[in-house]
């Protein structure tokens, strides 16, 4: 799964300089940077199947789809949000005033509340210094989102893959070739999928994803 999101990288950028020399339009607009990263995943994976050339057998492809929906909506999406809420919270605070131990309590109630079925009493000190490790906070701070934002783009464009899956394939080349020549939103209708700004998008596509694991 980690060389498929690296390659999708990859791939969107040798894509990018197939179709133009530009360096500055490598990339995406903010918000689509980890797209084919997060998409490649869900639309190689089907091809992995025995049926279709691949090496593992209809049952695995379809688990490991699974695995990646659940990873997403119980340890991704909690950690994505837990983080931007801190970020959100630590940067309305007067600094002067702020002592580390406030951050490690604001840490700690944050992954009680994004984890509400993980009992941290037994790890509470050593879960309340997380937030240390955050390296993307540091370097390149609000930059989660656009994880968050990839994988409901991501599992939209896996919907459209199961009933058309060779239209799916040609507008994502399309996507990728165009790099940073496009806004945000042209890339999403170029894919034909809907940019999860809204809360009915959300939704359905929450709604997807548990219709996709109940069926299994």
């Amino acid at each position: 799964m980690l060389l498929f999101h690296e390659c999708g990288h990859a791939w969107h950028d040798a894509m990018t300089m197939d179709h133009q020399t530009l360096f500055w339009n490598l990339g995406g607009p903010s918000g689509f940077e980890e797209f084919p990263s997060t998409s490649l995943p869900f639309l190689l994976l089907p091809y992995c199947a025995l049926p279709r050339g691949g090496f593992a057998t209809e049952e695995q492809v379809q688990s490991q789809i699974r695995s990646e929906i659940e990873r997403i909506f119980l340890r991704w999406l909690p950690d994505i949000i837990r983080l931007d809420r801190f970020q959100h919270w630590l940067y309305c605070q007067p600094t002067a005033l702020l002592h580390p131990t406030e951050l490690d309590a604001k840490w700690l109630e944050l992954s009680r509340r994004c984890f509400p079925w993980i009992d941290w009493e037994e790890c509470a000190e050593d879960e309340m210094i997380h937030w240390q490790r955050q390296s993307l906070m540091f370097t390149q701070p609000f930059y989660m989102i656009e994880y968050a934002l990839a994988q409901f783009g991501a599992i939209q464009l896996y919907q459209r893959f199961l009933t058309e899956p060779e239209a799916t394939w040609n507008d994502f080349q399309t996507v990728l070739a165009a790099g940073n020549t496009r806004s945000l939103g042209e890339l999403y209708r170029l894919c034909q999928i809907a940019l999860p700004f809204k809360p009915s998008v959300v939704s359905a596509v929450s709604e997807f994803a548990k219709q996709l694991l109940a069926e299994h």
